[in-house]
């Protein structure tokens, strides 16, 4: 498909950019991973930008770029670019780096108010410092940091957030710890390794000592609880500190799956499906709490992601196999065994906005130019699927075929490509 000619003009009329760089060349290959790999690069428009899905014309934004070098490092594609790409992308990046360290891309527009541009601006430097570190490249001094080194400072900002929805709240957090590694590993920063603590030792208060999570105690919902854990808990691993409560958290998890193998009817919810394994996964590393029933969760999650890839090659939010009464019963099933009524209303929003409005346009992060529709593929769940692949096989390969494996190079920075080494306690 001609990306280029798909993508002429943008949502508001626009005309694109064309004819900025060479496309990057597509070789047919049978595997999943090489399949992945083969739609990252049709979805290349050239200088370092993609298009966000290709059945939505839209601008091309930084998300996207970071987006796809995420996946392009997770199967551990970033070094059969040409050195000519990966300057591109570097540079596309390093290019939205401001005085203060972070990355901002002007050009972000919103699609509703369930995000802001703070939101907006440390989700984005987040992503951007994985995405250079997979490249090989290094940022600029984080200057913004010199804001969190005083206790009195973060917990005044921590004091600030709206934890009824931690999911939302989670990622800034995330957000702040990750900046927090990647400018620790780069210098001696004592200040910054009290601070990072500071926050942990902060969140070990917060947490929910019946669910395991946070949020649901200051009336989160388990689901939305759930997705905040995930965000946090790669921190505690990084640092060598133990996850407080981890056979809670794992019971909490488990009580979310359904039988189709996703953590929510429909073909699951990227996110959700990412977030849940990989806190079952890597607690599975250090507890043998449930370790059997994790392992068949992995397998059948695995089965259940790699039959959602659509024919283009990349991978859809949802599914469109599953009928709408398996979907109700499913959600029915899941709501018997956690009892969360939130997480209950949650699902059915989801199956209803689904089955009546599956060709609307959905916006990732509340931004504007990172659009598609439930079906469609997109560079966001693209990346999210695949890291539930590379995370259920980097503990289980043996649940794994091997035209599915896709060799994953997880990140060795916080973030979200991290991935959890059996030795713990490398960063900070």
């Amino acid at each position: 498909m001609d990306i280029l000619r798909a993508c002429g003009i943008d949502y508001r009329g626009r005309k694109i950019p064309t004819g900025r760089g060479t496309k990057m060349s597509i070789n047919p290959e049978p595997t999943l991973r090489g399949s992945s790999l083969n739609w990252l690069k049709s979805c290349y428009l050239g200088d370092g930008d993609f298009v966000f899905c290709p059945d939505i014309p839209a601008a091309p934004v930084l998300y996207n770029t970071c987006y796809a070098v995420l996946s392009l490092g997770l199967i551990g594609a970033v070094d059969i670019l040409g050195s000519f790409e990966k300057k591109a992308l570097s540079r596309r990046i390093l290019s939205c780096q401001n005085e203060h360290g972070f990355f901002r891309d002007a050009s972000i527009e919103f699609a509703s108010s369930s995000h802001d541009r703070d939101y907006i601006l440390f989700h984005l430097t987040c992503c951007a410092l994985q995405a250079l570190d997979y490249l090989g490249e290094k940022p600029r001094p984080l200057v913004f940091l010199e804001n969190y080194q005083r206790p009195v400072q973060i917990e005044s900002w921590l004091g600030s957030m709206n934890m009824k929805n931690a999911w939302r709240e989670s990622n800034r957090i995330m957000s702040l710890l990750a900046a927090m590694s990647h400018s620790g590993a780069l210098e001696t920063a004592s200040a910054l390794n009290e601070s990072y603590h500071f926050i942990l030792d902060w969140l070990e208060k917060k947490q929910d000592p019946i669910t395991g999570f946070w949020g649901p105690d200051n009336g989160s919902g388990i689901m939305n609880g759930m997705a905040a854990t995930y965000h946090y808990l790669m921190f505690f691993h990084a640092a060598g500190r133990n996850v407080p409560r981890a056979e809670n958290i794992i019971d909490s998890t488990l009580s979310l799956w359904l039988p189709e193998g996703h953590f929510s009817p429909l073909g699951g919810h990227s996110c959700v499906d990412m977030d849940a394994i990989d806190i079952l996964v890597n607690l599975s590393r250090f507890t043998d709490h449930r370790l059997s029933d994790i392992k068949n969760v992995s397998g059948k999650l695995h089965a259940a992601v790699v039959a959602l890839r659509n024919p283009d090659g990349g991978f859809p939010e949802h599914s469109k196999k599953q009928h709408l009464a398996s979907a109700l019963a499913g959600a029915a099933y899941s709501f018997l065994k956690h009892r969360c009524l939130k997480t209950s209303m949650f699902h059915a929003k989801k199956i209803a906005k689904i089955s009546l409005l599956s060709k609307r346009a959905v916006y990732c992060g509340s931004v504007r130019q990172c659009a598609s529709t439930a079906f469609a593929s997109d560079l966001w769940a693209t990346f999210a699927r695949l890291m539930t692949l590379a995370i259920i096989e980097s503990r289980f390969p043996d649940v794994v075929s091997p035209t599915n494996a896709i060799q994953p190079e997880l990140a060795k920075m916080p973030g979200l490509a991290y991935g959890v080494s059996e030795t713990r306690g490398e960063i900070l």
